[in-house]
C-alpha cells in the first residue's frame, strides 16, 4: 500500500465552548480528526516539531538572536489508489 500524508498545525491557543471545559485540547483534536475522516483521511499521530528562525539582516545587526519554537502538528494519511 502507498499513502499520501497531510498535516495540520495546532495553534498555540485553542478556543472552545464551555461544554468542553477541562477537555479543551481533546475536543479540539476530536473535531479536526472527525472532519478529516469525512474526507477519508486516517489519523496517524500528533508530533512536535522544533523550528529555528534566524533574524533578518537588520534585526541581526541590532542584536536579535535566533529564536526556537516548538509547534505541534496532527498527521493524517490516505491510501493512494
Amino acid at each position: 500500500m502507498r499513502y499520501i500524508y497531510e498535516t495540520v498545525q495546532i495553534p498555540p491557543n485553542i478556543n472552545v465552548g464551555k461544554k468542553d471545559k477541562g477537555n479543551e485540547a481533546g475536543a479540539y483534536l476530536r473535531e479536526i480528526i472527525n472532519n478529516k475522516a469525512k474526507d477519508n483521511w486516517e489519523f496517524v499521530s500528533v508530533e512536535s516539531v522544533g523550528v529555528r528562525t534566524s533574524p533578518g539582516c537588520l534585526a541581526s545587526l541590532l542584536g536579535k538572536k535566533e529564536e526556537y519554537s516548538i509547534y505541534y502538528v496532527i498527521i493524517f494519511r490516505r491510501e493512494v489508489a
